[in-house]
């Protein structure tokens, strides 16, 4: 029997058959007796979905920049970034040589434009805001950060019209047949959680463990890796959901998303400060460049307690992937 193929969806034509309309739903003893995925199999269906993403999002920064499809693009290399180490660590095809080479360049490339939009359209405005006999940053200053922001929105389109080149179709195409033909082969799931599956997230949470316990110290934490531990736990969770418990899952992703929220609002602010203090060297914005990192400082301490009190009540959580 031929095997289907795994190439990217964006990539096929796939004509509907004649009574797709009046599919009834599956009974709910069907859906039970439906078996789990493999482990290598619960992964195909995310790197198709996110490398469909990349192709989508790179046809819009074609046209024009816009942050939202940057936010977009991050997140679907992240998520790639993540589903090829899973497949790394269990002995399953990786990704072509060079692929994720490209793609970690190119996410490393597009932290300071995220930054950059994130300082002008939420954190300033933010900080403006919270006192109302605060000036307005002068106009040189003004002109100075749009300046700044329009050659990151630059760079960042060059950057992943470069990166993510014609050839990034073939590559996905080539690396998921490579896929499908072992999970093919693959052993199906047993009963319980994947011991792949299981020693993944147990690493990951150790990794977010040892620097979120020191949240309640500014001085003490590193609050960007602590910010990429939470991150990658979380997506960990997303990319292995399908053979994962729904309702854990659920549980933890959204425990996962209160926490982050917290840090990169505190990384916000610590970020939005540096550039700022880069950006306005002249002694007319020195008022407002102090005003602005008190305000920063006051802000990251608030963050990191509140990141603190979700951090204890996610280590709270039962760790069920190892049947807490």
């Amino acid at each position: 029997m031929a095997r289907k193929s795994t190439t990217p969806s964006r990539l096929r034509a796939s004509a509907p058959t004649a009574h797709a309309s009046r599919r009834r739903p599956r009974t709910q003893a069907a859906a039970a007796a439906t078996p789990a995925p493999s482990f290598i199999g619960s992964l195909i269906p995310l790197i198709r979905r996110n490398a469909d993403e990349l192709l989508h999002q790179r046809a819009e920064f074609a046209q024009r920049y816009g942050d939202e499809a940057l936010h977009r693009l991050r997140v679907a290399l992240r998520r790639l970034q993540i589903a090829a180490g899973l497949l790394a660590q269990a002995g399953a095809p990786v990704p072509p040589a060079g692929l994720l080479d490209a793609i970690g360049a190119l996410r490393g490339s597009l932290g300071a434009c995220r930054d950059a939009d994130v300082l002008l359209r939420t954190t300033l405005p933010e900080f403006v805001a919270s006192d109302a006999a605060l000036a307005h940053p002068r106009v040189r200053l003004r002109r100075r950060l749009t300046a700044w922001r329009a050659d990151l929105h630059r760079n960042a389109r060059q950057a992943i019209l470069q990166g993510l080149d014609d050839t990034l179709a073939a590559t996905f195409a080539q690396w998921l047949d490579a896929l499908g033909a072992a999970a093919a082969v693959e052993a199906p799931a047993g009963v319980g959680i994947d011991p792949r599956a299981a020693a993944a997230l147990e690493r990951r949470f150790r990794r977010l463990r040892r620097h979120a316990r020191h949240l309640r110290d500014r001085r003490r934490v590193d609050l960007h890796a602590c910010r990429i531990a939470a991150k990658k736990l979380r997506y960990t969770l997303d990319a292995l959901a399908a053979c994962l418990p729904r309702t854990e899952v659920a549980r933890w992703t959204t425990a996962l998303a209160a926490l982050q929220d917290e840090l990169g609002r505190a990384n916000d602010a610590r970020a939005g400060r540096t550039a700022l203090r880069a950006l306005a060297l002249r002694a007319e914005d020195r008022a407002f460049v102090k005003a602005h990192k008190r305000w920063a400082r006051a802000c990251l301490r608030r963050r990191l307690r509140r990141g603190a009190r979700e951090w204890r009540h996610l280590k709270a959580l039962p760790r069920f992937w190892r049947g807490d």
